[in-house]
């Protein structure tokens, strides 16, 4: 059992190296891409909802070491496209809205940081397992009023806490989908992906003993 969870954990270090986002801004005039790359965004979208959804299993993976959850929390905010502003405070990132389902009220929306954030201390559960519960995939990728390429990537979550008194387990299932964009750098022609605001379409959620 140490051993699965050491090669979980190596495999974690590897994967948030490899597949860490370039965060880049970008503009408007997006010269307008092939068939064939427009397929590589496609499969790249699904490609990285897939390391979202690893990332977020990670993240709430108590037994997994504090220093790497924080990695994974990292690399999953590098997904996302983010504004830089500066408020009373000072500098400050904003990030985009997840929306969250809760058995007890209405979904509502949070920053995406947040939500991440969140994951890592959910001190009201003793153990949680998040999941994808179905194929996840993407819509193919379309030309917007802003001028870059727009998708829709959907996924299928399936969270499971156990209550820290271990009487009680809260369940849901959620489908959710991410609004995924194309642009260019301001300093070249490289393609950037980000994704935006994530909302749910369908949630089921139960507590049981």
């Amino acid at each position: 059992m140490k051993n699965f969870h050491l090669y979980r954990v190596i495999a974690l270090c590897l994967l948030i190296f490899a597949n860490v986002a370039c965060v880049a801004q970008t503009r408007g005039d997006i010269k307008d891409p092939t068939k064939e790359q427009l397929q590589e965004f496609k499969d790249l979208a699904d490609k990285r909802t897939e390391d979202l959804l690893l990332y977020i299993q990670q993240l709430s993976d108590k037994e997994i070491p504090l220093n790497l959850r924080k990695r994974s929390l990292n690399a999953a905010l590098s997904l996302f496209e983010k504004t830089d502003t500066t408020t009373r405070e000072g500098k400050k990132t904003l990030y985009p809205t997840i929306q969250i389902s809760s058995k007890t009220g209405p979904t509502r929306a949070i920053p995406v940081n947040e939500y991440l954030e969140n994951l890592m201390d959910l001190k009201h559960f003793a153990k949680v397992k998040v999941t994808s519960y179905q194929v996840n995939y993407s819509t193919p990728f379309k030309k917007g009023p802003d001028g870059r390429y727009h998708s829709t990537s959907y996924y299928y979550q399936n969270f499971v806490g156990e209550y820290n008194d271990k009487k009680m387990v809260y369940r849901s299932k959620d489908r959710k989908a991410i609004n995924v964009m194309v642009g260019q750098s301001y300093k070249n022609d490289t393609f950037i992906m980000s994704f935006g605001n994530i909302t749910v379409e369908e949630t089921e959620s139960s507590i049981s003993n």
